[in-house]
């Protein structure tokens, strides 16, 4: 066998084992890690249509927002997002995201 076939067969071998042993995806993604880009889709409509906006997402554990005209969040929380309950803090003025994982 030469060096070229013994190194095919040990990437073949270890692509194989990777495969096999490495966790599975899961088919839904954790609303946790949807929460942001829904946040940050939501608050970038209110500035460019520069009217208040809801914030619109895909979490059925997402907080009741709304955003002003410049972009700004109507109130402060800690939110409990996901199926671990992650916590993530939503600063009040322009909403800052804080992930408490």
């Amino acid at each position: 066998m030469s060096m070229m076939q013994e190194v095919l067969a040990v990437m073949v071998i270890l692509t194989s084992l990777t495969t096999l042993f490495s966790s599975h995806a899961s088919a839904e993604p954790d609303s946790y890690w949807m929460f942001a880009p829904d946040y940050y889709l939501s608050q970038s409509i209110a500035m460019a249509e520069g009217e208040s906006v809801s914030l619109e997402s895909r979490c059925p554990d997402a907080p009741d927002l709304h955003f002003t005209e410049k972009g700004n969040v109507n109130r402060a929380m800690t939110a409990a997002i996901g199926e671990r309950g992650r916590r993530i803090v939503i600063e009040l003025g322009p909403g800052k995201l804080v992930f408490k994982d």
